[in-house]
């Protein structure tokens, strides 16, 4: 019997040790340092690279905020993550390519927009900032909709991925 749970006890070590270090071949850009991921991608999309960082620390993060205060967020098991801060809410990491697309086509900077004073369409929710972006393709939004406005969460968790600097108003690919 104690060698039926010492072989199963390996078996699952080995097990453990295959499946991570599956994760760290698939995903050599990123290191456990949060280093630069994004450099000269090829295949892999900003999703992901958020998605398997939170991953590889354990399905969850602490990241800081612009105003100081930390936000907890979780992966869920479904390509969304949860976020205390964003209650109510599973987000799709799609967003972050999104917001990529957006920063690379307006040459790696972006204002943030606002979205909780402002209606889709307006100048501060237009398809020129990531609020309006995000109303637009992943929320669905029409013009003069009002729209849910993650966006202090989303640019913070660019920003501890290393993929784009958080400031305020705007944000800017690293």
């Amino acid at each position: 019997m104690k060698l039926t749970y010492l072989l199963l006890g390996s078996l699952f070590s080995l097990l453990d040790y295959k499946s991570k270090n599956k994760i760290n071949k698939k995903n050599k850009d990123i290191s456990s340092r949060g280093e630069k991921v994004l450099g000269e991608q090829k295949n892999n999309k900003i999703s992901e690279l958020v998605r398997n960082k939170i991953i590889l620390n354990g399905g969850k993060a602490l990241i800081p905020l612009l105003s100081g205060a930390v936000c907890e967020v979780r992966d869920n098991g479904n390509n969304c993550f949860v976020s205390d801060k964003l209650p109510q809410q599973e987000i799709g990491y799609c967003v972050f390519d999104i917001i990529y697309d957006l920063l690379k086509q307006k040459g790696g900077k972006v204002e943030k927009g606002n979205g909780r004073s402002f209606k889709v369409g307006d100048e501060k929710c237009s398809k020129n900032t990531i609020i309006g972006a995000l109303a637009y393709e992943y929320y669905k939004k029409q013009d003069g909709d009002s729209t849910f406005d993650p966006v202090f969460v989303l640019t913070a968790m660019l920003e501890w991925a290393n993929i784009a600097k958080n400031c305020r108003g705007y944000i800017e690919l690293i």
